[in-house]
């Protein structure tokens, strides 16, 4: 309980401030977007910071998973800002994307969460022409319809996929060390 209580004195200072400062670069009411993305870093950070607890707590883990975690999201903040200018002239790098898919799960997604539709129309195929089974776009359409009502904010996803890539390398870490041990570290 220490533990929890001392990783959440630098979680939600991180989280306010990392929040609102994505949330006065996108588009939106800025408190709106600054909650959506705070519960979203606090939740992610406080998983990242037990698999980390839970690995050990070793120094390279933790600089692999801020690499990882703000890698992911600084480079998908950067290409929707680059791209529209710079990129090639198609509907999806004008909107900030550089996959096709992409686009188009996200597209799906906030038409959904917009529409006041049920949530379950994504696994119908209402709405879903890339997703196989409904259950990204199903994801997604919830987030946005809840923690992102009033604008479409992509950003939020990004956060979501770069906590996600990073809670992997956690879990890599650990089942690498699980299997191998030290000698896995060892050239």
């Amino acid at each position: 309980m220490k533990t929890l209580l001392r990783d959440l004195c630098w979680i939600l200072p991180a989280s306010l401030g990392l929040g609102l400062t994505l949330s006065l670069l996108g588009p939106g009411t800025w408190w709106i977007g600054w909650l959506a993305y705070a519960f979203v870093l606090t939740l992610g950070l406080l998983a990242l910071t037990a698999l980390w607890h839970s690995a050990g707590a070793p120094r390279t883990l933790m600089l692999m998973l801020l690499l990882a975690l703000f890698l992911r999201l600084g480079l998908g903040m950067t290409f929707s800002y680059i791209l529209p200018p710079y990129g090639n002239d198609t509907q999806v790098q004008n909107s900030g994307y550089i996959f096709r898919d992409a686009f188009t799960y996200d597209s799906e997604a906030w038409e959904l969460a917009s529409s006041g539709d049920p949530l379950w129309k994504a696994f119908d195929k209402s709405y879903g022409s890339e997703d196989q089974y409904g259950g990204l776009l199903f994801f997604h359409s919830l987030f946005y319809r809840f923690l992102s009502p009033d604008a479409h904010r992509p950003w939020l996803m990004v956060l979501l996929s770069a906590l996600a890539g990073a809670i992997g390398v956690a879990l890599a870490w650990k089942g690498a060390r699980q299997s191998w041990g030290g000698r896995a570290w060892r050239w």
